[in-house]
């Protein structure tokens, strides 16, 4: 009986609970119940605040919309350049981290499909070292996160084998590209590529200090088709990724309390 392992030789990292041995095989029946006891407290918490995070986004954006809706017969040709922003990006290569990790070549399929476990937390490590002002994440760094506890040796030929791979289920993506520059691992995009989470970022940081309400409105339109997709990373629980959850979450809530902020200071 082999535990803790899977297809790729990746063996699991963490603590296990609850371990049980059955004398026959479950159905799908028994397997779905037994799985449905254990993650339902977690999943309904998890459902509340989705559902918290979403109702709360729609009152945000139908707050705002109905503010700019009032100016409507004097701002005529800015609501129609509005209405446009909030039409999804032309552009065919994409990288989504909201709802779940999506990879997209330039004829629309998803290579991410056929990442292993490993390979998907590494092309995520390697990716949020390379957006924003980020400059990379060096070789040690990348086996301390991936592969800790293993020798340096055999981490290095480990994560050499998978950055090979990955790079080799990359290739279909050609406006990305995975190099070593500085002793330091990143993705370089083409200008025109997109990528939820750095669209993101950016527009929070200009939203975080916009106190324009006409602005807002235009930004939102296109930070809140992103946001609604759902959490950042919602299937990865990994220490390492956590700040970056945490940081995105915090951000967007206090977004939010300060937009509801602003909004009652002009109405008053």
């Amino acid at each position: 009986m082999l535990i803790g392992s899977n297809l790729w030789e990746e063996f699991f990292k963490g603590y296990m609970s609850e371990i049980k041995i059955w004398e026959r095989e479950l159905n799908d029946e028994e397997i779905r119940n037994e799985f449905v006891r254990k993650n339902d407290t977690h999943f309904s918490q998890s459902r509340s605040w989705l559902l918290g995070i979403f109702l709360f986004l729609l009152a945000l954006g139908y707050m705002l919309r109905r503010r700019l809706l009032l100016k409507e017969a004097e701002n005529a040709p800015k609501k129609a350049a509005i209405t446009e922003l909030g039409k999804p990006v032309a552009v065919a290569e994409q990288i989504w981290c909201f709802g779940g990790l999506k990879v997209f070549t330039p004829e629309g399929k998803d290579v991410s499909l056929k990442f292993s476990p490993k390979i998907k937390q590494l092309f995520v490590l390697i990716l949020l070292h390379s957006v924003g002002r980020q400059k990379g994440i060096s070789s040690n760094k990348l086996s301390d996160c991936l592969w800790p506890g293993v020798s340096p040796q055999n981490a290095k030929n480990i994560r050499g084998t998978n950055i090979q791979n990955l790079k080799a289920l990359l290739a279909p993506c050609t406006g990305m590209k995975l190099v070593f520059r500085d002793k330091h691992w990143m993705l370089e995009f083409a200008d025109s590529y997109f990528i939820d989470y750095a669209i993101a970022e950016s527009k929070l940081i200009e939203l975080e200090s916009n106190t324009d309400e006409e602005r807002l409105v235009e930004e939102l339109s296109v930070l809140l088709p992103i946001l609604k997709k759902g959490t950042l990373f919602p299937s990865m629980s990994e220490s390492w990724v956590d700040p970056y959850i945490n940081n995105m979450s915090n951000r967007i809530i206090e977004f939010g309390l300060n937009i509801f902020r602003l909004l009652n200071e002009v109405k008053h």
